[in-house]
């Protein structure tokens, strides 16, 4: 009983492994001025928003959408991409996609 109350109220815990980085790459997120967060998996969109500051904004993708410029924010990420979405972003965007955590769940799009 006293372990479940405790490990409901972590951030992380055994149970909890997939995401066991999220905090690190909302803080990540969150040191940003103006960041937007793109991915095409809703759950763990969901999840991360928890975490970040009211000035991030989301965005929900498809992975059958073109990668656009997104000139009105200071970083953009993209949050656990499947590979087909971050190849995307690789090879159709004026962007070079890099890992922005090591666990490369989170990568941030240079220009």
């Amino acid at each position: 009983m006293l372990s479940c109350a405790i490990s409901s109220q972590a951030e992380t815990w055994w149970h909890k492994y997939s995401n066991y980085y999220t905090p690190e790459e909302a803080h990540i997120i969150n040191e940003a001025n103006r960041p937007l967060v793109i991915s095409s998996d809703i759950m763990r969109l969901v999840s991360l928003s928890y975490l970040l500051e009211p000035n991030v904004t989301l965005q929900l993708i498809k992975t059958k959408d073109s990668p656009t410029v997104f000139s009105s924010f200071s970083d953009v990420f993209l949050y656990r991409p499947s590979p087909k979405l971050r190849q995307k972003f690789e090879h159709e965007s004026p962007y070079d996609v890099k890992p922005a955590h090591k666990r490369k769940h989170l990568w941030k799009l240079v220009q």
